[in-house]
């Protein structure tokens, strides 16, 4: 039975009528100036899924008539309106299809710039027929608000840097002694399910399922590494009260050298988490730590331990959380001899208000949230871009990085000025763990004097894959991440997802 040939504004009309009774439709654009040229296959594959098939017709071709005849005598049409517009972009925001489908090898190469905003506008699917000499590859894709951003941003580092400048820069890395200090944390979930409300108590009762116990803190930087530079070590401290070090060495990737001395009288740092298993929704936080600084003895012990590594390594990273373990003498010694100075100042609930970047008067490179930037600064309302440069100029720093959640980051060089990279991540499990591994990837590639596109996109990717799993469960692993960053420059040649 032949398609039904309407006008756009009534075509609008009768899907919104379709749509009401749970119908789910397809729209498929383009010229159909040639029968021969129609991808019939790419048609009857998206029929499986759908419950009406719509073409639009662009107007600017000569012949239009023929060729709304032509695509209304196609059998797997239902309906065929002519558009005034090119692009699918138009019939994307008026018809609002569940899926927008293409053929790689049709009158579409892929979607473009202005059909990714309108399909993440809309909350509709994309759907590809690719063909590779005899292989037919489908890919299904659901653009998520940004998509446009990141598809330009593609392009340009692909176009400045591409595979092989990136491949490379990795290789630079290699080689660089890494030392990682800081507070070793291990990040403890109890997965409980939601009883009631206590029957004497205002209180909300859980059954408790399992847990799951996490190297964080120092290790998770350290673990991220592992993959990019032959040479990691740690310097971290354990508590004398439940200290836990046989599960703390367990969760080191294999070749990383640590050093841990003892803070007395306090346990080693364990933040337990309560969770919702079925939701995933956090419901409860108990930190077991103490926060004094380290004294005496202990701190001897600590400044001992740094000066070897120090004096051995050529990039140090400080992933300095707050909780007492760098003291005054450990910053001055850090700022002193550290060769390249990377540092990270985390706001967390036990340390807000007073722990901020300024303790380091210091640092060759530093990368932290923009509340926190923002709170060493003082300032919520200034212009990013100028605070960036204020705090990289007062403390000497050849870059400055700021993560800025979903809106990706924003990286201040000397040279360069502020290159902003957008998010690139498409799945989000949790966000606890993302900023230790942009500060593990972006400090090296900072140091191996890497350029803006390069550290912005591995620190990026990093975070995308950490915010894809449960706190630290997983560390990120160099061959996932060359695999996503070919994904991504691809996508500037052909705007669609690898399968």
């Amino acid at each position: 039975m032949p398609g039904e040939i309407l006008e756009l504004a009534t075509l609008v009309h009768e899907l919104r009528l379709r749509r009401r009774e749970g119908q789910r439709i397809t729209l498929v654009h383009g010229s159909f100036d040639d029968v021969e040229r129609i991808d019939r296959a790419l048609l009857r594959s998206v029929r499986t899924s759908s419950d009406l098939i719509v073409v639009t017709v662009p107007t600017d071709h000569p012949g239009l008539a023929a060729r709304v005849a032509i695509a209304a005598a196609v059998p797997e049409i239902d309906f065929v309106a002519a558009v005034d517009a090119t692009s699918a972009a138009t019939s994307i925001l008026l018809l609002e299809p569940d899926i927008y489908a293409f053929s790689s090898t049709g009158d579409h190469e892929g979607p473009t710039h202005a059909e990714l905003d309108a399909m993440s506008k809309t909350g509709g699917e994309l759907y590809t027929l690719s063909r590779r000499g005899d292989a037919v590859v489908e890919w299904r894709h659901r653009p998520e608000p940004g998509a446009r951003e990141r598809l330009r941003f593609a392009a340009d580092v692909a176009d400045r840097i591409g595979m092989t400048g990136l491949m490379a820069g990795l290789e630079a890395m290699r080689e660089l002694r890494v030392a990682v200090v800081g507070e070793t944390i291990i990040d403890e979930y109890a997965y409980c399910d939601a009883i009631g409300k206590s029957g004497k108590e205002p209180m909300l009762v859980n059954r408790f399922l399992r847990s799951d116990a996490q190297g964080g803190g120092v290790l998770a930087v350290a673990n991220h590494l592992a993959d990019f530079c032959k040479h990691v070590e740690v310097v971290s401290a354990l508590g004398s009260i439940d200290r836990r070090e046989d599960f703390v060495r367990e969760s080191l990737r294999p070749g990383i050298t640590p050093t841990f001395v003892t803070k007395t009288n306090a346990p080693t740092i364990v933040k337990r988490r309560y969770i919702d298993a079925y939701s995933r929704a956090k419901m409860m936080g108990v930190y077991h730590m103490d926060t004094s600084p380290l004294v005496g003895e202990d701190e001897d012990a600590f400044i001992a331990a740094l000066e070897p590594v120090l004096a051995r390594c050529d990039v140090v990273i400080v992933a300095d959380y707050g909780h007492g373990l760098i003291t005054r003498r450990g910053v001055d010694l850090l700022c002193a001899r550290s060769r390249f100075l990377a540092v990270n100042t985390q706001l967390n609930a036990a340390n807000a208000g007073y722990h901020v970047l300024s303790k380091y008067p210091r640092a060759d490179f530093a990368c932290l949230h923009e509340g926190e930037l923002r709170m060493d600064a003082r300032d919520l309302r200034a212009e990013l871009p100028a605070l960036l440069e204020i705090t990289a100029q007062r403390m000497g720093a050849r870059a400055v990085m700021v993560t800025q959640g979903k809106s990706g980051t924003s990286l201040f060089t000397r040279h360069r000025g502020v290159f902003h990279c957008p998010a690139l991540a498409t799945t989000v499990l949790e966000r606890i763990g993302a900023g230790d591994a942009v500060l593990a990837l972006s400090s090296v590639a900072t140091a191996a004097g890497l350029s803006p596109e390069i550290v912005s996109v591995l620190g990026n990717l990093a975070g995308a894959q950490m915010v894809a799993v449960m706190g630290n469960s997983a560390s990120i692993r160099k061959s996932r991440l060359v695999q996503s960053a070919g994904h991504l420059l691809a996508s500037a040649g052909t705007p669609d997802v690898a399968p």
